[in-house]
């Protein structure tokens, strides 16, 4: 499947991005069709390693790269 560096490498400096936006990217440079649900949990799995932020802005979550 795909580890949280990876997905780090594939978003590369991308500045601050929704959780759909990030899906929305990765779907494009994927080969092969990666869950939104997956996508979510390598982002909080960078978020506990101190990788990327994350905050919550009118309801929605931003991950900042």
């Amino acid at each position: 499947m795909m580890d949280p560096n990876a997905l780090l490498g594939m978003l590369g400096d991308a500045g601050k991005l929704s959780s759909k936006q990030i899906s929305d990217m990765v779907s494009k440079k994927s080969p092969i069709p990666i869950p939104s649900s997956v996508i979510d949990g390598l982002l909080s799995t960078l978020v506990q390693q101190g990788k990327i932020k994350k905050t919550e802005e009118n309801g929605e979550i931003f991950y900042h790269l």
